[in-house]
């Protein structure tokens, strides 16, 4: 009885899963991002030295 309407919140759930991985890909990308430019910064303020 109960059975039914967990199944039924299962592609929900996976759903939600594929979110959280994508969202967890982008800040990924994004922290690489950034600590890119920190890296680049860091260089021009080296060579301004």
């Amino acid at each position: 009885m109960i059975q039914e309407p967990i199944k039924s919140l299962i592609p929900l759930f996976e759903a939600v899963n594929e979110d959280i991985k994508i969202a967890k890909e982008a800040l990924n990308n994004l922290e690489a991002k950034y600590v890119r430019l920190v890296l680049e910064t860091m260089k021009l303020g080296i060579k301004d030295e």
